[in-house]
């Protein structure tokens, strides 16, 4: 079984219960980061504007469960490959841009400075050869392809993690897990 998992916690879940606005804006986020990771997995990369085919809903989709109690708590469950395949492919974006985020803002600021200087000194020396972009546009490689999904996939999460980083949320968290091969746990705070 394939399953996805939401919880909110703290002032955002009032008697186990959050509003019709933060729940339905989560649920169009995920819903969408979904989507792409399902989109990515089928076709092999996710392009702009990229949007499902009626043909696609069916081997994609997660059922709502009833929610449970513990803050606010909620299953979409799916049993198949496809939907283990999106949920895996969900997981291995969210975990690099966490990890990244946990972080001190200033190292990834020097890494990215370093990196510059390193490919400056590699082109120079000639062991690499710039591209244009018509070439990068014509050919992207893989690792480019792959970054475009995972800021694609994120970009959704992130919207979700808006709500819990509003000043009207107070002291709350998001929980996100994700069941698919193996289990991911993603816990988010206002920091």
């Amino acid at each position: 079984m394939n399953k996805i998992q939401i919880h909110f916690d703290g002032d955002i879940a009032k008697n186990h219960q959050v509003s019709m606005r933060t729940l339905g804006r989560t649920i169009f986020h995920l819903q969408n980061a979904l989507d792409r990771a399902y989109i990515e997995n089928k076709y092999g990369s996710i392009w702009k504007h990229a949007r499902m085919r009626a043909v696609d809903y069916e081997e994609s989709t997660f059922l709502v469960q009833e929610p449970a109690e513990g803050g606010y708590v909620l299953d979409f469950l799916a049993n198949n490959d496809v939907t283990k395949k999106i949920v895996d492919r969900l997981a291995s974006a969210i975990t690099p841009a966490l990890e990244q985020a946990m972080q001190a803002g200033e190292e990834v600021a020097q890494s990215l400075s370093q990196q510059i200087e390193t490919k400056k000194m590699q082109i120079e020396k000639e062991i690499i050869e710039p591209q244009t972009y018509e070439q990068l546009m014509q050919n992207p490689s893989a690792k480019v392809i792959r970054r475009y999904g995972d800021r694609s996939i994120t970009k959704e999460i992130d919207q979700i993690l808006s709500i819990v980083r509003s000043k009207h949320s107070g002291e709350s968290t998001f929980e996100l897990v994700a069941y698919g091969t193996k289990s991911h746990k993603f816990t988010f705070n206002k920091k």
